[in-house]
């Protein structure tokens, strides 16, 4: 589904010269990561006409998302002008078509809009449910699954257990050709049980972070003893265009692919569900 500018049988906001007098666009971000993609919405709706229709409930903003690479295809109603969906990463890849608009969700009899062109003159509409009120261009996104954070840091680096019961913090052993990340055998059962989905990325930020820091500091100190997990760092690092002389902080954000940034998405996302 494609809106395009075209002759409507009533006035709509954002088409052509409908209604010189009000304005109606949006703008998406879109966030992905391994298992989800996110679409944040914020609208600008200058009309009045059409902002008390959707508070009364006549009317609702409105997503259609669709991919032909998946036959994905939804349409999103929402009634706040910020609003963000989530979906699996399996629905959406490769190019992706969002269109924003404003539909009425009932008959409207006598339809008029404030600012609407004068060759309507004062003549009002009979609105029938799902008529659109407000269009904008429509936005071609590209879906890229290619990820080079905490997915393949888990080819070098894993997390065990403690061998011994006892409060102990985490703390990583840089000594084989995986990095070892060693927690507490009560804080690896809690581990065991978030370990997938969103919260992983929380984890990401809170775990794998700090210790490929710690490591990346090795590497700048040691001559690299070829063990895998430093090979496969340092190539990395080459990849991205930066040396061991860089701040690690750094290096292992941009190796990560910003964690910080996908950890309060999904905490943002976590305290939605839960209000």
């Amino acid at each position: 589904m494609k809106l395009r500018e075209r002759s409507y049988p009533h006035p709509v906001v954002g088409n052509k010269d409908d209604v010189p007098g009000a304005d109606f666009q949006a703008t998406i971000e879109v966030i992905t990561d391994p298992q989800s993609v996110i679409i944040d919405f914020t609208i600008l709706n200058s009309s009045q006409t059409l902002r008390d229709l959707i508070r009364a409930g006549n009317a609702r903003y409105a997503a259609h998302v669709e991919c032909s690479a998946t036959s994905y295809r939804h349409l999103f109603e929402f009634d706040t002008e910020a609003h963000r969906i989530t979906l699996s990463a399996d629905e959406l890849k490769g190019n992706v078509e969002v269109n924003c608009f404003v539909a009425a969700t009932r008959a409207i009899p006598n339809y008029t809009v404030e600012g609407q062109h004068e060759d309507y003159g004062k003549f009002a509409f009979s609105i029938k449910p799902f008529d659109i009120l407000a269009r904008c261009d429509g936005f071609q996104v590209s879906i890229d699954h290619d990820y080079t954070g905490f997915e393949q840091i888990g080819s070098i680096l894993v997390i065990v257990s403690a061998p011994d019961a006892g409060e102990k913090p985490m703390f990583c052993d840089l000594g084989d050709d995986k990095i070892q990340v060693i927690l507490s055998q009560k804080d690896f059962e809690a581990y065991q049980q978030i370990r997938h989905g969103t919260i992983a990325r929380i984890l990401e930020a809170s775990v794998v972070l700090p210790v490929l820091m710690s490591a990346i500091e090795t590497l700048s100190q040691d001559e690299p003893d070829e063990l895998r997990w430093q090979r496969v760092v340092l190539s990395k690092i080459r990849q991205l265009g930066l040396s061991l002389n860089d701040d690690p902080l750094l290096i292992a954000q941009r190796i990560l692919d910003l964690p910080l940034r996908r950890a309060l998405s999904s905490a943002t996302s976590l305290e939605d569900n839960v209000v």
